[in-house]
């Protein structure tokens, strides 16, 4: 499905969505430290052997990809402020909503044909 458009309430593309959820999750569960999952969130693999094939795409991987942040010391450290974390992503919702509505490939009055 990759990055299809939905004609929606916000009229949004499903990947920003998506990665929109998903920093929400992380943000959470690591500013929580009684959950199980809180250790985990930014757990990178030690390096070593790895398997065949395309390496897989992780959590982190995700996350870095998502926030644009090369390491995860700085994305911690800005997850663990919740305040400087909440006006970060919301800025950054607002500049994706701007820029996929500059991609519109067709004018939002027009009604998207879904299925066909």
């Amino acid at each position: 499905m990759g990055n299809t458009y939905i004609n929606s309430y916000e009229d949004c593309f499903v990947s920003d969505t998506v990665a929109a959820r998903r920093l929400k999750l992380a943000g959470y569960c690591l500013r929580h430290p009684e959950l199980p999952v809180s250790s985990l969130v930014l757990w990178e693999s030690t390096p070593g052997r790895k398997s065949q094939g395309w390496p897989a795409k992780t959590m982190v991987d995700a996350l870095k990809e998502d926030t644009g942040m090369a390491n995860t010391g700085k994305l911690k450290t800005l997850m663990q402020n919740h305040d400087e974390w909440r006006v970060w992503f919301y800025a950054r919702q607002k500049s994706k909503e701007q820029e996929s509505k500059s991609k519109q490939p067709y004018p939002s009055d027009v009604p998207l044909l879904m299925g066909m």
